[in-house]
């Protein structure tokens, strides 16, 4: 089913590129390097699991296609929940039909058409066993956010409702840092769909790997394509433990921001960051080295930030963790502003840029999301 789309859902596959085989360079696609015939984020993710379950078999179905936007994955009852900026082609036809059989995205081709692919590329495996999915897309959505937060988890409800195998675990990738060859929809549009993307966890049984600190300036394939697919599928394995395994690691997701508390305003703004104790572990919170690539300004990368009441954001200038569980938040102000302004803090984020600087992670190594 690999680069096919239907204006209807198919009961079967319209091209099959590799029947089931057991895994090999060849059956991958010319190596583990090149991964020409299946993903490689699936394939490690399939091996971590293998590792810690040697003894059960996993077997892994690869659907995708690089650059579609969530509406093409989504069923016509999702798509009818959530409003569309520009209204998708959802032509049914009635009688007969001829699934298009579209080149690569490379040759020029949009596959970009409401439930287009659905149709052709998941509809054909409804009433397959499984035991969950594992996703990641949203880049081609930067831009749609509103939609991003209703469509995303719209999909995953239709997708359990028409297996009918209940709340089926779904876990997700947030997306990585990354550059665009022209303008953002709008300077902010990238950071806003990492938080759009965490709407979904709003469900039961869903959990987010983070990808925030595997940002690869030097990748050959365009830095969106980054090339450490091991660290993020082996952090998928981890959330697989826990929700679809039913195991209990000590730590199986990064830290989950609780609430913020305003120390002092001016001149030195101060806020206490709290996470939930049980995403820190033992060993408790910890800071890592980390830079902004070379190819930025520094200005354009970000880690920690105080907001103020005029509206501006500031880089903090000192952070500081206690009890292992929060951390300190300080912006000196004193260069910027006078006591007569009356600047008070009005929040506090975290990695919110295009590039941002991931330094904070727990006991397992696991960093902490936007």
């Amino acid at each position: 089913g690999q680069g096919t789309s239907s204006t209807v859902p198919l009961d079967y596959l319209a091209t099959i590129e590799q029947t089931w085989s057991i895994p090999s360079a060849e059956t991958l696609g010319q190596g583990l390097d090149a991964f020409t015939y299946f993903s490689a984020m699936c394939w490690y993710y399939g091996v971590g699991l293998q590792q810690i379950y040697p003894d059960l078999p996993i077997g892994l179905i690869s659907s995708n296609w690089g650059g579609t936007q969530v509406q093409e994955w989504s069923g016509p009852k999702a798509i009818k929940a959530c409003p569309q900026p520009s209204p998708p082609s959802l032509k049914v036809k009635s009688a007969e039909y001829s699934p298009e059989r579209l080149p690569s995205p490379e040759a020029g081709q949009d596959p970009n058409n409401g439930g287009a692919l659905y149709n052709a590329m998941i509809a054909p495996f409804i009433g397959i066993g499984v035991r969950g999915f594992i996703w990641y897309q949203a880049a081609a959505n930067v831009g749609q956010t509103e939609l991003y937060k209703c469509l995303f988890p719209a999909m995953i409800a239709d997708w359990r409702d028409s297996w009918g195998l209940g709340d089926i675990p779904f876990l997700f990738v947030q997306l990585t840092p990354y550059t665009t060859d022209g303008p953002l929809p709008y300077p902010w549009s990238l950071p806003d769909m990492r938080l759009a993307q965490t709407k979904a966890l709003s469900l039961v049984n869903v959990g987010m790997a983070s990808a925030i600190d595997v940002g690869d300036t030097g990748s050959p394939w365009t830095n969106i394509h980054f090339r450490d697919k091991q660290t993020v599928s082996a952090r998928l394995v981890l959330l697989a433990e826990k929700i679809i395994y039913g195991e209990n690691p000590e730590v199986w997701q990064g830290p989950v921001y609780v609430a913020s508390s305003v120390q002092s305003d001016y001149p030195n703004a101060e806020v206490l960051v709290n996470f939930l104790a049980d995403t820190i572990g033992e060993e408790g919170l910890h800071f890592k080295e980390a830079y902004c690539p070379s190819i930025f300004n520094i200005s354009e990368c970000s880690w920690f930030e105080v907001g103020l009441s005029d509206g501006t954001w500031h880089n903090a200038t000192a952070t500081t963790i206690f009890s292992g569980v929060s951390v300190l938040i300080s912006a000196d102000l004193s260069s910027l502003y006078s006591a007569q302004d009356s600047i008070h803090v009005s929040g506090v984020r975290y990695l919110y840029s295009n590039w941002p600087v991931a330094t904070l992670y727990n006991s397992a190594g696991l960093p902490a999301s936007p």
